[in-house]
């Protein structure tokens, strides 16, 4: 099922093009155009879901398949500390009510450590100024972890 204004499936008809570094039957995977650090990236079904509850198993049992192969990738890049994170429902702060999981690279010292704590800030109504790397770095970044040389 599609739904018609939804962002992520407007990039799945391809109304939206994206760069995709990460592609599977049933999930894709894009850098976030807002990201909270460098690698940031959505892990996404093709097909419309609000909610992970929402899925049949099949796509449930696939989404941990895919979810390791993004994972592996930005490990390449960017090493294996990342937090995963997914908000469900409105209460939640889910911004965009198609299900999607983030993944977010993280080192010490990065723009997330706050003295000793890390803190993690997904919540676009927190303040927490995001990243705004532009169209063409975020090209850069995708095709690096693709492989591409563009």
């Amino acid at each position: 099922m599609k739904m018609e204004n939804c962002v992520f499936c407007k990039m799945v008809n391809g109304d939206i093009p994206v760069k995709k570094i990460f592609e599977s039957d049933r999930f894709f995977a894009i850098l976030d155009q807002n990201p909270v650090t460098e690698g940031h990236s959505l892990l996404i079904p093709k097909a419309h879901y609000e909610k992970q509850t929402d899925m049949p198993a099949e796509d449930r049992k696939e989404l941990g398949i895919a979810l390791g192969a993004l994972a592996e990738k930005l490990k390449e890049v960017f090493g294996d500390n990342m937090n995963i994170s997914n908000t469900s429902g409105e209460f939640a702060s889910q911004s965009v009510p198609h299900f999607h999981i983030h993944l977010i690279p993280r080192h010490e010292g990065d723009r997330l450590w706050d003295g000793d704590k890390s803190r993690i800030v997904l919540d676009r109504s927190s303040g927490f100024e995001r990243l705004k790397p532009s169209k063409e770095e975020i090209e850069q970044l995708a095709n690096k972890l693709t492989g591409d040389k563009q």
